[in-house]
């Protein structure tokens, strides 16, 4: 049987060498030929576009190899290494901008240059299995590269979430620390999770660990905590505020300036040992403002306080030095949470 495929576009990346890509891949853009070009009519309504290249770089006498952080080798086919067989290279990537032939992608991980051999729009439904495990998920990863552990769990993050958030990134770090403390793979059936009311760190926790409520693994609460629990063992995060650090800045960041963890299930406030910034910048204005329309009779009552905390996304001691700074009484508390 004879095949015969033609390029219908090629790669613009500022990587020309396939060693030097990321595995999350880069901003990129992909030139469309002119004959191709009436198949792109309404490919714009798409977020995200599915990529067919030809890896014209790769070895294609190889049958077996190790996956980057894996200790096992894997016979192609289990991979998504390009050496291959028939080096064809598949990658969603997420669609930013289409002008005239041109298509702006956010990321994409095939070098400059590389042959484009197709186009398609992904439907959700029916090309991702959002509950599939993979190797990667059912293992440790085991990789001395940090950096790059967590960019391939916040590309998986930012799939589900749909956009490149700090607020994500966080919650990848957050997982990512939890993972190495059980020593667990990412979608462990044993990893439980309690999601405080940060909408966006919830997301990335129900992204990577595979957590629903279906299946029993999830439970929305509404605290401020995120609980991860792994058997008997429990670690509850306390998260820091992000003081207007964006995504680099979080995945570059320490842990102990992301968040505090507390080892064992959370009490009715953050314990002693448990050690929260104080407030700074837009949070600041923001929790103040609404301090000052939740007073009755120039004071805040402690069940009124405890709802501001939960819809702020504060810790209570957080709140307490707030409204200790603005002279502002916490009344009708008797069990210290807010000192």
């Amino acid at each position: 049987m004879q095949i015969t495929v033609e390029p219908i576009g090629v790669v613009h990346s500022s990587v020309a060498d396939p060693a030097r890509m990321p595995g999350h891949g880069v901003p990129a853009e992909i030139e469309v030929y002119e004959p191709f070009a009436p198949a792109l009519v309404g490919l714009a309504d798409n977020s995200y576009v599915g990529v067919t290249a030809w890896l014209g770089l790769a070895r294609r006498d190889s049958l077996v190899g190790k996956p980057k952080g894996q200790a096992a080798n894997r016979g192609v086919f289990a991979t998504r290494g390009p050496a291959r067989p028939n080096p064809l290279g598949i990658s969603l990537a997420r669609l930013t901008a289409v002008e005239g032939r041109t298509l702006h992608l956010a990321s994409l991980d095939f070098v400059d240059g590389t042959a484009v051999l197709d186009l398609k729009a992904p439907l959700r439904g029916w090309d991702y299995a959002w509950s599939a495990v993979g190797f990667r998920d059912a293992q440790f990863v085991h990789e001395s590269d940090s950096r790059w552990v967590l960019e391939m769990l916040l590309l998986e993050a930012e799939n589900f979430h749909g956009e490149r958030r700090a607020e994500l990134a966080l919650g990848v770090r957050l997982v990512y620390h939890a993972l190495r403390h059980f020593g667990v793979a990412a979608r462990e059936p044993g990893l439980a999770a309690t999601v405080g009311v940060d909408g966006r760190v919830a997301d990335a926790i129900q992204a990577l660990t595979g957590a629903t409520l279906g299946n029993g693994r999830l439970r929305p609460s509404s605290a401020t905590a995120f609980h991860l629990q792994y058997g008997e063992r429990e670690l509850v995060y306390y998260l820091h505020d992000l003081a207007g650090r964006d995504v680099e800045a979080v995945l570059l960041a320490e842990e102990n300036t992301l968040f505090s963890v507390q080892e064992g299930p959370a009490g009715h406030a953050e314990p002693a040992t448990i050690t929260l910034p104080p407030l700074a910048g837009e949070k600041r204005a923001a929790a103040l403002a609404t301090l000052g329309e939740s007073l009755i009779n120039g004071k805040l009552p402690c069940p009124v306080a405890f709802k501001l905390a939960r819809e702020l996304g504060l810790g209570t001691r957080q709140l307490g030095q707030l409204a200790n700074e603005e002279g502002i009484r916490i009344s009708m508390c008797q069990l210290g949470c807010f000192r």
